[in-house]
């Protein structure tokens, strides 16, 4: 599901047990050279909370 929306997303919200777990725009993932995919598998991985993608302009 998430190459279908690959193309489609200016920002993402990552929920786990409803948490925000990460809050990133495209840019600034794409500057970290991560892609959607890897973001959402180590968030619901469980990487330590500091290790979490935070857009700028949270």
């Amino acid at each position: 599901m998430i190459d279908s929306i690959d193309m489609l997303w200016d920002r993402t919200v990552i929920m786990q047990s409803g948490e925000v777990r990460a809050n990133v725009t495209r840019e600034d993932l794409s500057s970290s050279g991560r892609s959607l995919e890897e973001l959402f598998f180590d968030v619901t991985e469980g990487l330590r909370p500091e290790d979490h993608y935070s857009s700028k302009e949270d």
